[in-house]
């Protein structure tokens, strides 16, 4: 009977270290993801850049249709100078 606790006890205490490998394993991920935690981005971040992007989006867009009227005035005094267009229409 003696053997019989001591195998069993044995078997328990191996469970037991197993278990403790276990949670030394998790404490390391843990500590391992709160190091990460301060650098990722929570919902109000993403909101803020969602905005900031849109934002944006605006500005070039309009940027783009001011630059496309600009090109387009160059080339019609470009094209005045070399006389393709009459004068009326470089303006």
């Amino acid at each position: 009977m003696d053997q019989e606790f001591k195998s069993m006890l044995s078997l328990l205490l191996g469970k037991v270290d197993v278990l403790n490998d276990k949670i030394d394993n998790l404490s390391l991920e843990v500590s391992a993801i709160k190091k990460i935690l301060p650098n990722v981005a929570t919902k109000d971040d993403i909101a803020h850049l969602t905005r900031e992007q849109e934002s944006l989006e605006q500005i070039f867009g309009a940027t783009h249709q001011i630059m496309v009227g600009h090109v387009e005035q160059l080339t019609r005094q470009y094209e005045y100078l070399v006389g393709v267009r009459s004068h009326t229409a470089a303006e």
